[in-house]
């Protein structure tokens, strides 16, 4: 050190032994690990670290059974397991047996342990082993990946070697929760809370009270409405608290936005940060937050169109029209439309952004509502207020047809209004969630869900089923089910009666397999929708989820063309599809089937199968099918009306079978209904096989619903009470003998009364004292 520097030295008084099995080296190896601990509470400015909030735990005692449930209140979970402080964070559950109500943890029994899906699993750690005297590196914290789990049913005794719990038998238990640090130089690297004793005492059901279920019953909800392939189950938690009312599970979405606490919160409004304007003139409708961009000075304006699938006329929209006020800068705009790829203009003159068109066009790109425009700007000063307008894509008075439906929405009209953001935030998100409606009694009881067959669906964090909260008595999973619209087939399988059919779903053309896949094996594809790679056809998800069935029922023949070539076709049997395209126009214009030879026409040709809608099994119809012949040339030898050997791209439509109309390969009434495009690679089929190719169908909010009745209440009835009192009144121990294996010493004498009634006007207790006295004079 130079003449004037200055040093700050920090001394720590510290003292340990004084314990009994520690030895002086001992003590000294304890005096080492506490100073490591002290190094730690100066690191953080003795700002000493805590174990996460205590659990707060409910107790049901049963017949040779207990419940112990931490899940009741919600905020002392949310509060225990949200703590992060210095480097912990909560990481678990565990629950101990203990042999008296005033037991130390190193008399405790660990019966369970419930910790985060995380990989963390156990925790070693130092700890000071009295036995050797030194600091050692053991397992601190029993994890296995298990899931968090917020209560526990114990029917054994830990300390006895498992034996049945004994009714009227008193049994010491606790709940902690603990923390943890990933930090390898931290020490301690984990935090657990203190005992907090529990003294419980198994007993059959009290005096009058009868209970209708037992834990772990449960079964699977009814699908009360819509189509979507999921699954709802659930079970008794806790017997004594069912209600025995009817519960509905349902969907719906919630906008968020990221405040700068770092916290995701509700916008102020129902759905939205920003207020809808009081001047609209339609359903449609714009709701936006305002967050902040990793472009400094810059922020994200994310507007979402709402209200277009509540249009009376049944139209959608074909654009939207912003303008921001001449102080805010436009720098650049992403749209997430149903269509996507819509033209987007922006005016810099008249600071305003043009996404879509006003064209009228009946098939506006702003179809289902819930579609998303991103405009990053320069930070504006808040309040933020913008006009809009969203123009009408005039569908209902394209066609006089649409007359009724015109009628219904009084012709052209657009939205129009002005919308207000007065808050920022760090980002924006809209989450779909299913809740729980007790619809007995017109509540909510379980809200704002994301985890779906034991993954949350946005942040594909693993969550087990026991995970979830509990309610009156019950908890509850979706087990299954999915909100994403279905991009390919969910499955395809074969029923071949002959044995002779193999099934693949590999690319490559075969002349020995059926082989169909999905159009998305094609680079550069996004859906096997028609509409996505041909240009017509539907995406309303009520068509795209459908299943359908493909029917071999054709009998091939052959027969010579006039140019000598050998032309394989189907004489009988199968369904007439439209071939509209082929592997060029010259191929088509020389098709042997083409009813105007030399020219490309749509044309209907007789294919080897027949194609059904089987989505309703008591409701079977035959559709329409068209498809695109990919290999063949004008010039092939054999030629085939379906080539068995190589690709074809076939496109289900899902409107009743014509086999007298030719469904045009471009946008059209007739091909609106177009749904799938399957890739044939081979068709080496024999007749009586049948192919199912099933689409998934995705959870819809406001449509799908699930329903379940809980198991009857616990009830009670006086004049029962009065006979349990008299056939099941319990004693323990009887008879007493002057010891209790429970007293503590010399001075405590007890018995315990079990299946006593909860109140009673007045109770009489007969005791009779037998006293015996040895005959000591012979």
């Amino acid at each position: 050190m130079a003449y004037g520097d200055t040093q700050e030295v920090v001394i720590a008084e510290m003292a340990a032994g004084a314990q009994p099995g520690i030895d002086r080296l001992g003590a000294l190896g304890l005096l080492k690990f506490y100073d490591l601990e002290a190094q730690l509470t100066y690191d953080n400015f003795f700002n000493v670290p805590i174990a996460p909030a205590i659990p707060q735990v409910s107790v049901t005692e049963l017949d040779r059974e207990i419940v112990l449930d931490w899940s009741l209140d919600r905020d002392a979970v949310e509060a225990t397991e949200s703590h992060d402080q210095f480097g912990f964070t909560f990481q678990g559950y565990n629950v101990y047996q203990l042999p008296t109500d005033y037991a130390t943890m190193a008399e405790a029994r660990r019966i369970a342990t419930y910790d985060k899906f995380d990989g963390i699993a156990k925790i070693e750690g130092l700890a000071f082993d009295i036995t050797s005297g030194v600091v050692t590196r053991k397992v601190l914290q029993f994890g296995s990946d298990s899931g968090i789990q917020r209560y526990i049913s114990i029917t054994t005794d830990a300390l006895s070697g498992s034996t049945p719990l004994v009714n009227g038998t008193r049994y010491y238990f606790a709940v902690t929760s603990y923390a943890f640090n990933a930090d390898p130089n931290a020490v301690p690297n984990n935090l657990e809370n203190t005992l907090a004793h529990i003294t419980v005492v198994p007993q059959g059901q009290l005096p009058g009270n009868r209970i209708y279920t037992e834990t772990s019953a449960g079964a699977e909800a009814d699908q009360a409405s819509g189509t979507a392939n999921g699954a709802f189950e659930w079970w008794v938690v806790d017997p004594t608290r069912t209600s025995g009312h009817e519960y509905e599970v349902f969907f719906d979405l919630q906008h968020y936005y990221l405040d700068v606490d770092g916290h995701w919160k509700h916008t102020n409004y129902p759905d939205r940060v920003g207020k809808r304007g009081v001047t609209d003139q339609s359903a449609a409708y714009l709701t936006g937050a305002l967050v902040t961009s990793t472009t400094v000075g810059t922020a994200n304006l994310t507007l979402t169109v709402e209200g277009i699938e509540d249009s009376p006329d049944y139209n959608y929209a074909d654009g939207v029209l912003i303008k921001l006020p001449p102080t805010v800068g436009i720098n650049s705009v992403e749209e997430h439309s149903s269509r996507g790829g819509l033209l987007t203009e922006i005016d810099y003159a008249n600071n305003t952004i043009f996404v879509g068109d006003s064209s009228r066009s009946a098939y506006g790109g702003f179809q289902g509502g819930g579609e998303t425009i991103v405009i990053n700007i320069t930070m504006p000063t808040l309040p933020l207020t913008l006009w809009f307008k969203i123009y009408d894509d005039g569908w209902a008075e394209s066609d006089p047809a649409y007359a009724g439906y015109a009628a219904l929405g009084g012709g052209l009209v657009d939205g129009e209004g002005t919308l207000t953001v007065s808050e920022i935030g760090y980002s924006f998100r809209t989450q779909n969630h299913w809740n729980i409606k007790d619809v007995t009694a017109d509540e909510v009881v379980v809200e704002d869900q994301t985890v779906i067959g034991g993954i949350d669906f946005y942040t594909g964090e693993t969550h087990y089923d026991l995970d979830g909260p509990t309610f009156d008595g019950l908890q509850g999973a979706l087990t299954a089910g999915s909100y994403e619209t279905p991009i390919n087939y969910y499955s395809i399988s074969l029923e071949s009666p002959t044995g002779l059919t193999t099934l693949s779903t590999s690319a490559g053309a075969t002349s020995t397999r059926l082989r169909i896949i999905n159009y998305t094996y094609f680079s550069g594809t996004i859906s096997s929708w028609a509409y996505d790679n041909f240009g017509f056809g539907t995406t309303v998800i009520e068509e795209l989820q459908q299943d359908y069935e493909l029917r071999f029922t054709g009998v091939w023949a052959q027969r010579t063309l006039a140019d000598g070539r050998t032309y394989h076709y189907i004489e009988s049997g199968g369904q007439m599809a439209t071939l509209f395209a082929g592997s060029s126009a010259a191929a088509v214009a020389a098709h042997p089937d083409n009813p105007t030879p030399g020219v490309d026409n749509d044309f209907l040709v007789r294919i080897p199968f027949e194609v059904w809608n089987v989505d309703d099994p008591d409701n079977e119809y035959q559709v329409n099918f068209m498809f695109r012949d990919r290999e063949q040339l004008a010039t092939s030898d054999p030629m085939y009306a379906w080539n068995i050997a190589n690709r074809m791209y076939a496109v289900i439509v899902n409107s009743p079978y014509d086999e007298a109309t030719v469904i045009p390969g471009n946008a059209n009434p007739l091909s609106d209904f177009a749904t799938w495009v399957l890739v044939f690679y081979g068709t080496d089929a024999h007749l009586g096989d049948v192919v199912s190719i099933v689409y998934a169908n995705p959870i819809q909010l406001g449509i799908d619903t699930w329903t379940f009745t809980a198991p009857a209440a616990q009830s009670y009835n006086a004049e029962l009470a009065k006979q349990d009192i008299q056939d099941e009144l319990n004693v323990f121990p009887n008879p007493y003998y002057g010891v209790n294996s429970q007293e503590i010493n010399k001075y405590q004498r007890f018995v315990t009364f079990s299946h006593l009634p909860t109140t009673a006007t007045k109770n009489k207790i007969n005791i009779v004292f037998r006293t015996h006295f040895p005959d000591i004079c012979g």
